[in-house]
């Protein structure tokens, strides 16, 4: 088992999901009921953690503004946090942690802050 595997574990414990890893495919995915899914994937020197909405394709530049607006260093997030299009109607949040950086704190507050930029874009 890989040591980010014992990390995403705990993370799933606390969530109460029992047997959380990466597994062969190295990519996690968590489907929310708000037409959200969360990916958290591996890569060698770190893991993507991103979460992929959907959007409604006669508000799609509106939603695409608002979410770069949030991406700005002014916005001081503790990560950098990107936004980019997947085809037409899918915004994709992302924030990339390094092996250092791969902890069940800091995933946890990637999470929520992924979470919360959707919820916002969701209700604007």
């Amino acid at each position: 088992m890989d040591w980010r595997d014992e990390v995403v574990s705990d993370i799933g414990r606390g969530m109460g999901i029992e047997g959380l890893s990466f597994g062969v495919s190295g990519v996690i995915s968590i489907e929310f009921e708000s037409e959200r899914t969360l990916y958290l994937e591996t890569q060698e020197e770190g893991v993507l953690i991103y979460m992929v909405q959907e959007l409604s394709r006669f508000d799609a530049s509106k939603s695409l503004v608002h979410a770069l607006r949030k991406c700005h260093y002014t916005q001081s997030l503790l990560l950098p946090l990107q936004v980019g299009l997947k085809g037409e109607e899918e915004l994709v949040w992302l924030i990339y942690l390094n092996n250092e950086q791969f902890s069940r704190p800091t995933v946890e507050s990637v999470i929520e802050t992924l979470i919360r930029q959707s919820e916002q874009l969701a209700a604007a």
